[in-house]
């Protein structure tokens, strides 16, 4: 049977006060306690591991809670601190930001100053999905940095909208890539099953961008051949 804990006990494990955890609880961090009377509660010792996640997120990474929410959401029903800290290696790793940047964030009136975009301009972008910010109207580094090259195409006389195949080449992608986890993780128990999982989102963006260089190097061998130009091997 899974240990349960009275909230006096939570709060001498974890070292968080009463109102904090509550807190969590209500806005979905926590799961609900098992409540005997209308004065009695029993809360799950998952609490304990998951305020420590909660924590560490929050002091390395200072993401708000509703960030910390989704990463839990991924997790499965024995968190961990090094689950937390791989999903959020997946979901929020930054390619282009500087080690200074990596906290920087950016509301939509500081993306277009930095850009010198027109808010239809990204408005435009995020109709076609070629800026995916994590969440409405906050951008990070990576954003600004692919905002930037985007009006540079813009500027070059490239219509954006010709660029309309790689969102849905690469929503193909990663639901082959997701029904390729899920078939390898059938069967396997919960362990098994987040160590595949870890090992795939980890690899597949990996994969992914070498087979791009290589098929790429590899069409334009092929338009240099046909031009007469030698390509070296």
């Amino acid at each position: 049977m899974t240990a349960s804990y009275r909230m006096r006990e939570i709060v001498e494990k974890t070292g968080e006060n009463k109102s904090t955890i509550l807190h969590y609880i209500r806005v979905g961090l926590l799961p609900e306690p098992v409540r005997t009377s209308k004065n009695m509660a029993y809360y799950p010792e998952t609490y304990v591991e998951l305020i420590n996640i909660i924590r560490t997120m929050q002091s390395r990474f200072f993401l708000p809670l509703h960030a910390i929410k989704r990463i839990l959401g991924f997790i499965g029903p024995n968190p961990t601190v090094d689950r937390a800290m791989h999903m959020h290696e997946l979901l929020y790793k930054m390619e282009y930001a500087a080690p200074d940047d990596l906290d920087r964030t950016y509301n939509r009136e500081e993306l277009l100053r930095e850009t010198g975009m027109k808010s239809g301009e990204l408005a435009n972008l995020e109709q076609l999905q070629l800026l995916v910010p994590f969440e409405k109207d906050m951008y990070n580094t990576d954003d600004l940095v692919i905002a930037k090259s985007l009006m540079k195409v813009k500027e070059n006389n490239i219509s954006l909208q010709s660029l309309d195949f790689l969102p849905d080449l690469v929503g193909q992608l990663v639901a082959k890539s997701v029904d390729f986890r899920d078939l390898s993780i059938k069967g396997l128990a919960e362990e098994e099953e987040w160590e595949i999982t870890r090992f795939l989102s980890g690899n597949l963006i990996g994969f992914n961008n070498y087979l791009m260089r290589r098929f790429l190097y590899r069409e334009l061998k092929k338009k240099c051949k046909a031009g007469s130009v030698e390509v070296d091997q």
